[in-house]
């Protein structure tokens, strides 16, 4: 089999999609393919706007250490944008900028169970070198970006933005009970059920 094989099994080992199961994977960080030397985002988005052109629900298995804030924005806001719902099944771990993905999911989140999850207080990334104003047009941008972020994740678990706000003091580990009892996902995968 060539390496650019169109079939469903080419298109998995490929591209991060099963075609047959309407399968996406993202087993990567949360960064542009460019940055990451895997497969981006950009990927994950191609390949669920692509499914998302027939009926039926889509998977999308995560497995992400964290990752850049845009680049989570970007996967969120078009997981709720998808006219299929969007089960995902979290496994390995997700952390940092994976949360929010598992939380936005449309349709069940599923959690294996020995998954791990990790929420903190994201950072910008940004090194050094900015004058004052543009540290402080950035700081500001940061503060309006967190707050959304820990609203958003109000809006889709069981825990109020100001319990995601003071556990970004810190890192929250959670396995994947912790991850149904606080509303993050809402089964755990068994893949006895397979």
């Amino acid at each position: 089999m060539s390496s650019r094989s169109t079939d469903a099994f080419g298109a998995w080992q490929e591209y991060g999609v099963d075609l047959r199961r309407r399968r996406v994977m993202f087993h990567y960080p949360m960064f542009p393919a460019e940055e990451s030397h895997h497969i981006g985002v950009e990927h994950v988005i191609r390949n669920l706007l692509f499914l998302d052109h027939t009926k039926g629900p889509i998977e999308l298995w995560l497995n992400c250490p964290g990752g850049e804030t845009v680049e989570m924005w970007a996967l969120y806001d078009l997981i709720r944008s998808c006219q299929n719902q969007v089960d995902i099944v979290a496994f390995g771990n997700v952390c940092s900028a994976g949360c929010l993905v598992l939380a936005g999911g449309t349709g069940t989140r599923w959690v294996t169970p020995n998954c791990q999850f990790m929420w903190h207080q994201g950072n910008s990334g940004v090194d050094g070198g900015q004058n004052y104003l543009d540290a402080q047009h950035r700081a500001e941008f940061e503060k309006t970006d967190f707050d959304r972020w820990v609203k958003t994740m109000a809006k889709h678990t069981k825990k109020p933005a100001n319990f995601w706000s003071a556990k970004s003091k810190g890192e929250l580990w959670l396995w994947a009970d912790g991850m149904i009892e606080y509303g993050v996902a809402d089964q755990i995968w068994d893949p006895d059920d397979e």
